[in-house]
C-alpha cells in the first residue's frame, strides 16, 4: 500500500522471531498452493464464484511469496552486517 507522506519505520525484532515468522509464511504458502490445486481439481474455474476464489488464492500466494522474499533479504542483510562487524 502506498500512503501519501509515508515515513518508513524501523523496528527491532530478534532474529529467531524473524526465522519463526519466515517458517510460518513458508508453511502458509505451501498450504495455499495445495488449496488452490484442490480447488481447481474439485471445482475448476467455470463459475464466477469459483474463478473469483481461485483468483483470491492466487493473489494471496503472490503476496506471501513477496513477503517471504522481503523477509529472507532482511535476514540475509542482517547476517552480513553481523559478519562484517565481527571482522572488525
Amino acid at each position: 500500500m502506498n500512503y501519501p507522506f509515508y515515513e518508513p519505520v524501523t523496528i527491532s525484532i530478534p532474529e529467531q522471531d524473524l526465522r519463526n515468522i519466515l517458517d510460518c509464511l513458508e508453511l502458509g504458502l505451501e498450504s495455499s498452493q495445495e488449496l488452490l490445486i484442490q480447488h481447481d481439481v474439485n471445482f475448476g474455474r467455470t463459475t464466477k464464484k469459483n474463478k473469483m476464489l481461485a483468483n483470491i488464492l492466487e493473489s494471496e500466494i503472490e503476496r506471501t511469496k513477496s513477503s517471504i522474499t522481503l523477509l529472507k533479504n532482511s535476514i540475509g542483510a542482517a547476517e552480513q552486517i553481523i559478519k562484517n562487524y565481527k571482522k572488525q
